[in-house]
């Protein structure tokens, strides 16, 4: 039970340091954000006309539809670039979100680990038994792979 209980702790110790280093990024500005993605004159693919059979101003076309390449302008460029920090922003805040959620639920955890703890000393302190009385494997429960005899008195 205590090593479940450190190892929740150590759980609990990494989703804090998780969320300050996110909170971190969040509260250092636009300029932080590393860019991500092809470079902003070549994303050309945002701003793409295509005509299909029945929306065409036209008589439908024999072909295949065309497609027109609009050249992004300055205030195209600048979209993008907030686009991107939007949603990187975005899902730096999610991210935060199911952190603070993930320590409430190692928190919860901890908590009914040392409640059953406690409730599983009261209940060995007030029964009358043979724990403690004699010679036994200590560590029956442990993940060690070790050789359990056991000693009986007859």
């Amino acid at each position: 039970m205590r090593a479940w209980e450190q190892e929740i702790r150590g759980q609990i110790n990494d989703t804090d340091v998780l969320i300050v280093s996110i909170l971190q990024k969040l509260d250092a500005g636009d300029d932080a954000v590393p860019h991500l993605g092809p470079p902003h004159r070549k994303r050309n693919w945002v701003k793409q006309r295509c005509f299909y059979a029945g929306e065409a101003p036209i008589p439908p076309p024999v072909e295949e539809p065309s497609f027109k390449k609009i050249k992004l302008e300055t205030i195209d460029l600048t979209a993008s670039r907030v686009a991107d920090v939007l949603a990187q922003k975005a899902y730096w805040r999610f991210n935060v979100s199911l952190l603070q959620e993930k320590r409430k639920l190692l928190e919860n955890l901890s908590g009914s680990i040392q409640d059953s703890l406690s409730h599983l000393r009261a209940d060995a302190l007030d029964k009358m038994g043979f724990l403690g009385g004699g010679y036994a494997v200590a560590n029956a429960l442990s993940t060690n792979k070790r050789e359990m005899t056991v000693i009986t008195t007859e």
